[in-house]
């Protein structure tokens, strides 16, 4: 470690770029950890800045500083904001009632599971649904008109298909109401959290596993791609050593996703640069 002076107001344990201290090699990886690598496509470095954000959070009053908070009413956007000087939040907190999060649940289950519209645009589960209800209905017809011709026509019958129709069309509205004002869903309620969140003034960075040195993680580029060959890039901050910070249940290891509001792999450098900066106390904020 260097022998630069610590910023004043900061804790001995803020993150400066040129304090780093020797690190241990991280431990050996088992099968499934080499196999996880194979989606790593970068590792991105480190105190090297170049001074950019992410689009979403280029200008000052970018709607990804505020966007969230537009229905708080008159609370203090400083309290709930997921960025501030004290640190960036990875988790909210939510002061509700497990009546209010069942309520909740399957509201978001119904409306999207039986949408029209998909989220992205794409066709949703209400194209499938609304196909069963014209299969029932040919059914109906068939029977009314070839196979019992006599018989009066089993109008009970359409409660059936409409009623797919119906609720299909009630689920796409109640979606896109929910994607309009879902931070209503919050009101009042929602606060970014303090335990799980990349601390700037003590350089920490705090989770359920424990508290750990920002310098510990290492930032990454990881690639997937779905059935059609399309592919997607996500920026990962993994810790290094998973053998103090694995999840107690899952087993797998301390990481956050930060995600951007395009697909460029230039906007996951972008991100990881304004992160570096933001907790490089040598840094303006």
């Amino acid at each position: 470690m260097s022998d630069a002076a610590q910023p004043e107001g900061y804790e001995e344990t803020a993150f400066t770029a040129d304090r780093i201290p020797r690190q241990a090699p991280p431990p050996p990886k088992g099968k499934l950890g080499k196999l996880g690598d194979a989606f790593d496509m970068a590792r991105l470095p480190w105190g090297h800045y170049i001074g950019i954000n992410p689009s979403e959070f280029e200008y000052e009053y970018a709607g990804g500083w505020y966007c969230d908070y537009k229905y708080m009413g008159e609370h203090d956007f400083h309290d709930f904001n997921h960025i501030n000087e004290l640190r960036w939040s990875k988790f909210v907190d939510e002061d509700i009632s497990l009546i209010y999060r069942f309520f909740r649940f399957w509201f978001v289950v119904v409306s999207h599971g039986f949408s029209f519209i998909a989220s992205g645009g794409g066709k949703g589960g209400g194209w499938f649904f609304s196909a069963i209800g014209v299969f029932v209905l040919l059914l109906l017809l068939v029977s009314a008109f070839l196979v019992n011709p006599d018989e009066p026509f089993p109008y009970d019958g359409l409660l059936v298909p409409l009623s797919f129709f119906l609720l299909c069309g009630v689920a796409t509205i109640l979606k896109s109401l929910f994607e309009k004002y879902s931070i209503r869903f919050y009101k009042s309620n929602q606060n970014w959290s303090d335990d799980v969140a990349f601390c700037r003034r003590s350089g920490l960075v705090k989770s359920f596993q424990g508290n750990f040195p920002f310098y510990e993680f290492d930032a990454f580029i990881e690639m997937a791609a779905d059935m059609k060959g399309n592919q997607r890039h996500t920026l990962k901050v993994r810790h290094r050593y998973p053998q103090f910070s694995k999840d107690k249940r899952s087993g797998l290891p301390l990481e956050f996703t930060f995600p951007t509001d395009t697909g460029s792999i230039a906007e996951r450098y972008a991100m990881w640069d304004m992160l570096s900066r933001y907790m490089d106390v040598s840094q303006p904020l």
